[in-house]
């Protein structure tokens, strides 16, 4: 057996066989405590050589409405084999689009509109049950975001 100091002859003999690791950790703790050992904490660095992947779908910009400016509706929620969709924008906003994402942040569809006032009917037929989020989106500016509950 190595022996270090006549502590650690003591730790080895005493811990060699045991099966709980947090004896083992205790001891070696009383060891650096006691000065019979030293322990340098390791430093980990990030890894700085990775490289982000380009997004598909850019970051949308969130921008605060006014309570009661409501620019989407979705009638009815719950729904089951359609939703109606109804938008309202600024006539000077651009090309809206609508996202449709689940409760998780993940993108469903992406579906462009015409108009900054309009309605569309979807079919959600083939839509699991759940809460879908539809967001109404133009040039980046995300300006409106429902929660849509499936029922079937």
């Amino acid at each position: 057996m190595l022996c270090i100091s006549k502590h650690f002859c003591i730790f080895m003999a005493l811990n060699i066989n045991s099966p709980k690791p947090n004896v083992m950790k205790n001891s070696i703790l009383m060891l650096i405590a006691a000065g019979e050992i030293t322990y340098s904490e390791p430093v980990l660095l990030p890894d700085t050589t990775l490289k982000m992947k380009e997004m598909k779908n850019p970051p949308v910009i969130h921008v605060e409405q006014h309570p009661g400016a409501s620019m989407l509706k979705l009638k009815p929620n719950p729904a089951n084999d359609f939703v109606i969709v109804e938008w309202k924008l600024p006539e000077t906003s651009g090309k809206p689009w609508l996202y449709i994402s689940s409760v998780k942040g993940q993108l469903i569809d992406k579906i462009k509109l015409n108009g900054v006032k309009n309605e569309k009917v979807l079919s959600t037929v083939n839509w699991k049950p759940g809460t879908y989020l539809l967001s109404i989106v133009s040039e980046g500016i995300q300006y409106d975001s429902r929660k849509l509950n499936i029922i079937k």
